[in-house]
């Protein structure tokens, strides 16, 4: 009995820590089941002492009952020598007897001395035991209370956690809007600097335009400035063309035609503005249709940017001009090339009288000798009928035709003069002046040409 308390005592401590333990690493509240397992360890704490105390009172009175006993066996026996001695006849059994009773109780006293000290250890033990559950439990109560503090702490830095998450997502929400407005500004200046880039451009070039627009307007100024104070303004190829000497084109189609190798201005002889009529080498007149309509093997029209067609060596102005015609054509008889410009004459009442009037079409080129084929290129013209004079440019063509700037005095329905060192004659074709045509010669390039065009 005295042995199984000692290990009750133990294991309801060990019970009472592992509670404690339990209870501190579960991070909970659990402070009333640590008090409750308290009370309980202190009961079953006192039953053990209570009965570890009547174990040593009991082992007590064991040792002395069987100290009284020994002493009074021990008083017995000698008693028993002393007044038996004449029987030392007693049988061995008896003092057999005797000596193991002695030695029965002396090994009872030294057991229940035994007892009594593994009782003494036991209850210390026991002692021990209690002192360390009650430090176990104030232990758990502090680690309880500082579970606690670390659980609100715990708690509170969750709470920080979360609103520091929600603000920093609310930052990154800001930021990531502040990052897509900066990228669609960035697009934004982009795109803008790529119109005021294209727009500098364009106003550049916008301006450039102007500039140079300007330019040829203060060009042409001063080129009919000059005419108008050159006293040769008025030198005309030939009397026989475009109104001769006096100016004014009377026959219904007039104009004028270079004829021959030497090109000598010659009066026309057509009686169809898209016709060309020649004298043949008998002297007979041979009405020539040069170039009714070019067309490609696809049955369509051929046209070039300077409102001519062009058939072989033969080259005339296209059906855009209505009142007029001009070109060239060479004869593979005779080998003579014929320039010419003609049409239906304008009235002279109704040639302007005041502003000005430009005109676009082309220009056909060849240099005297020059077995290569005729060149075809722009012409523009300025008419400024208010001092009625006419500025006409024949636009260079790279390897075949130069810059070429002449002009002359505006009478009646024609104009002549000689400018530059290049002469020319021709007259304004159709109602309102609306078609101009006429020839020019280059004597110091030893060229001719013919050319014509619209009003724009």
């Amino acid at each position: 009995m005295n042995k199984l308390q000692p290990s009750i005592i133990a294991l309801s401590c060990i019970m009472a820590l592992s509670a404690c333990s339990s209870s501190s690493k579960g991070g909970t509240d659990n402070s009333e089941q640590i008090r409750q397992t308290e009370i309980e360890l202190n009961q079953k704490i006192a039953e053990a002492n209570k009965k570890a105390e009547d174990a040593v009172k009991k082992a007590e009175e064991a040792a002395k009952a069987n100290s009284q006993k020994q002493t009074e066996s021990g008083k017995k026996a000698e008693e028993a020598t002393q007044t038996e001695k004449p029987q030392s006849q007693q049988t061995d059994t008896e003092k057999s007897t005797a000596q193991e009773t002695l030695k029965k109780a002396e090994e009872a006293a030294k057991a229940a001395q035994a007892n009594n000290q593994k009782t003494e250890a036991e209850k210390n033990a026991a002692q021990e035991a209690l002192k360390k559950a009650e430090e176990a439990a104030k232990a758990a109560q502090a680690s309880s209370q500082k579970t606690e503090a670390e659980k609100k702490a715990a708690q509170e830095a969750l709470k920080k956690a979360e609103e520091a998450a929600k603000a920093a997502q609310a930052k990154s929400q800001k930021t990531e809007a502040e990052k897509n407005a900066a990228q669609e500004a960035l697009k934004k200046a982009e795109e803008a600097a790529k119109a005021a880039q294209a727009n500098s451009q364009k106003t550049e070039s916008e301006k450039n335009a102007a500039q140079e627009a300007q330019k040829e307007a203060e060009k042409r100024l001063k080129q009919l400035e000059t005419l108008q104070a050159n006293e040769k303004s008025r030198i005309p190829l030939s009397d026989k063309i475009f109104g001769g000497a006096s100016g004014e084109m009377t026959e219904t189609i007039s104009g004028g035609t270079l004829v021959g190798k030497q090109n000598s201005p010659a009066r026309l002889l057509t009686r169809d503005i898209r016709d060309l009529a020649i004298i043949d080498e008998n002297g007979r007149i041979v009405d020539i249709n040069i170039l009714r309509r070019a067309i490609d093997e696809f049955g369509d029209e051929v046209y070039d940017p300077y409102n001519l067609q062009k058939e072989g060596q033969t080259i005339l102005s296209n059906d855009n001009f209505k009142s007029s015609a001009f070109g060239t054509y060479v004869d593979n008889l005779t080998g003579n090339q014929y320039f010419f410009a003609q049409g239906l004459p304008t009235a002279v009442a109704q040639i302007p009288t005041a502003g000005s009037a430009e005109y676009k079409g082309g220009a056909v080129y060849k240099k005297d000798g020059d077995r290569n084929f005729s060149e075809r290129t722009e012409m523009k013209a300025t008419a400024d009928f208010a001092n009625k004079v006419i500025d006409i440019n024949i636009m260079k063509k790279t390897n075949a035709v130069p810059e070429m700037h002449f002009g002359g005095k505006i009478t009646a329905n024609s104009f002549a003069g000689e400018v530059n060192g290049i002469k020319t004659q021709g007259g304004f074709f159709g109602e309102n002046a609306q078609e101009m045509g006429g020839l020019f010669t280059n004597e110091a390039d030893q060229s001719r040409g013919a050319f014509g065009g619209i009003k724009q």
